[in-house]
């Protein structure tokens, strides 16, 4: 017997969402490595709202991020220390294109699959992560 859609809904944020909270990798050899990646999901997650808290991410950590319905949700600001590795994880119910800006790392979404983006933060500031295509703020990076 299927679920109903708004309950595969909540268990796919609830799934995304602990993907993002627990995932980790080192860089040990503390190289500037980018990779960008797609994973599949099925189905599309519910509308969030804008959030306005900020997060500090462990070394190698993922900062994961939601836009549907024209919102965006997840954490204003991600601060990270000078050399860490960082992920940026977005799931949209919509194509789109997240850039980071200064790191110049892009990652093009296709509806409901998560994209990534992972490099190195080895440039001190706050450098602004933006939906390109919708030109929306998504977070600010601060590296300490």
């Amino acid at each position: 017997m299927a679920l109903p859609r708004t309950t595969r809904l909540a268990a796919i944020v609830i799934v995304v969402a602990g993907i993002g909270l627990s995932a980790c990798s080192s860089d040990d050899d503390g190289g500037s490595a980018s990779t960008t990646s797609t994973t599949a999901v099925t189905g599309t997650t519910a509308p969030g709202a804008t959030s306005t808290t900020a997060s500090t991410a462990p070394a190698g950590s993922v900062a994961a991020f939601t836009f549907m319905g024209g919102h965006v949700s997840g954490d204003s600001r991600v601060t990270v220390k000078l050399g860490e590795q960082v992920t940026i994880r977005v799931v949209s119910d919509v194509a789109e294109e997240v850039h980071v800006h200064t790191y110049d790392r892009k990652v093009e979404l296709e509806p409901g699959v998560p994209g990534e983006v992972t490099f190195t933060a080895d440039i001190p500031g706050v450098h602004e992560v933006e939906l390109e295509d919708s030109a929306l703020h998504l977070t600010s990076l601060e590296v300490q």
